[in-house]
């Protein structure tokens, strides 16, 4: 092949992140002094290892020497060849594994179809009639995982930048493989354990190239760790974006973590200091600002949640009616809230026994269903007729969009207090909202309760520093909570 023709980089290859100039810089010299010592590697008429040769021999006039790729798993070869070199850190190892998940799934679905053409490619693992369970069978399993352990350190290992061997003498691996070991178990498994990253870091990565890709590419060029990049990823879409832009400018490696640290703290007390009337309009004829941080809408929550950004509600804590006929408001509170929460954010509400089937069904369509606490009478049990059940306690579920970002402990069992009924005849007692409010969210977030009654998580929340905003569509029980919060209870 002629120096003069263009030659492109294979899509593999263009994962590993670039050298830096001072590396660049150094291959040069190298190649100046000892010319091309390892060749460049050519898969589908495409460089697919050796692209930084490539273009230092053109740069330096030398015609390059090419092997063609012949094995079977161009990513593992990829990997075994640049892994080292690039020197990543944990979380961009973990951005790398994500970005090699659909060529790890394109190559297990070529060895499925080889392996059931050949009848069996990986001895017992592809079905050699040998009885799953016998002792021969785990023998062999255990061979080939000691085997695969092998394989896998071998993958990791040093490899010079234009040597042709491993420092030992040995070739490098060629990827005419992969291990037995990255045949079993799920893709994100597999990508793990390809470029020796923790399983839990790939699928936080995974979920921030789906939920908020900007970040994702800050902690594939190394500027911001995983766990930055989760509390970055928290923050409304405006002042992500905000934020990712000036962590890209930050130039200084030594004090970065510092800078990051602040930059995100900035973030978030800009966000703690905006005030209700930012939220929903104050020229809203149905909006009332009962006090500086408490505000409820007399509408219908379906409608007037509308208003409310997207993305900008830390917490939903609510307690909708339980009958039958109001069974459907659960499924449109999770559509809501899939779009007013935080990423990250919870949404909390009460629910009849009966009734736990249906909506967890109905609410899972839009959110993660995470838990049930159970809230325990504080009058006793109560006789549920029909049922014949004695009732200690009441099922609170709880949702949250995408997964927790707080990620402070709390109790799944909470003992009620009274509740204030000479307000409301439903009203839920103030511990379990003070409770779940205190523990999920920060001074100064926005919790949001789409049916709220007497006030109940209004009060708990202004008690707390947070702001409130509250929906209910009865008038009546409107001027009943703003005289409940007016009349001292906040």
């Amino acid at each position: 092949m002629l120096l003069t023709e263009k030659l492109q980089t294979h899509p593999i290859a263009d994962l590993m992140p670039s050298m830096s100039e001072e590396e660049y810089k150094n291959l040069i010299e190298d190649i100046k002094v000892n010319g091309l010592i390892e060749p460049i590697y050519l898969f589908e008429g495409k460089i697919l290892d050796g692209r930084h040769r490539y273009r230092a021999c053109v740069e330096l006039g030398i015609e390059p020497r090419f092997e063609e790729y012949s094995g079977n798993s161009p990513v593992s070869f990829v990997i075994s060849k640049n892994l080292k070199r690039r020197h990543l850190t944990e979380s961009q190892k973990a951005a790398l594994a994500v970005e090699l998940l659909p060529y790890i799934e394109k190559e297990a679905k070529e060895r499925q179809i080889k392996t059931g053409e050949s009848g069996g490619k990986y001895g017992v693992l592809g079905g050699r009639g040998i009885k799953k369970g016998s002792v021969e069978y785990n023998e062999k399993i255990s061979q080939f995982n000691k085997q695969d352990n092998q394989d896998l350190k071998d993958l990791n290992r040093d490899t010079d930048n234009d040597s042709d061997t491993s420092g030992n003498g040995e070739k490098p691996l060629r990827g005419n493989f992969p291990p037995r070991g990255l045949n079993r178990g799920r893709s994100t498994e597999i990508a793990a354990k390809l470029v020796d990253s923790n399983q839990k870091y790939v699928k936080t990565a995974k979920k921030l190239s789906q939920q908020a890709p900007e970040v994702f590419e800050v902690v594939k060029e190394g500027k911001v760790n995983i766990m930055q990049a989760k509390k970055i990823a928290e923050l409304p879409e405006e002042v992500r974006k905000s934020v990712v832009e000036k962590v890209k400018k930050n130039e200084n490696n030594s004090k970065r973590n510092s800078n990051i640290g602040k930059v995100i703290a900035e973030a978030k007390r800009f966000i703690s200091q905006k005030q209700p009337d930012n939220i929903l309009l104050s020229d809203d004829n149905n909006f009332i600002k009962v006090t500086e941080k408490i505000s409820i809408v007399h509408g219908d929550f379906c409608e007037e949640m509308e208003k409310i950004p997207d993305e900008s509600i830390s917490l939903i804590f609510t307690d909708p009616p339980y009958s039958d006929e109001h069974l459907h408001v659960y499924e449109k509170l999770a559509f809501l809230a899939s779009k007013k929460l935080k990423q990250g954010g919870s949404l909390i509400t009460y629910v009849g026994h009966y009734a736990l089937p249906e909506v967890l069904t109905s609410m899972s369509k839009h959110l993660r269903y995470w838990w049930i606490i159970a809230l325990v009478h504080n009058h006793g049990a109560r006789r549920l007729h029909g049922k014949f059940v004695f009732v200690h306690w009441k099922p609170i579920i709880w949702f949250v969009k995408g997964g927790r970002y707080n990620n402070e402990m709390v109790d799944d069992l909470i003992k009620g207090d009274k509740p204030a009924k000479e307000y409301h005849e439903w009203a839920q007692g103030l511990q379990e909202a003070y409770y779940y409010i205190k523990n999920l969210t920060e001074p100064g977030e926005l919790v949001v309760d789409p049916f709220a009654g007497s006030g109940t998580t209004l009060i708990a929340a202004s008690k707390l520093g947070r702001q409130a905003i509250g929906f209910e569509i009865d008038y009546d029980r409107v001027l009943s909570a703003i005289k409940r919060i007016k009349g001292g209870d906040c």
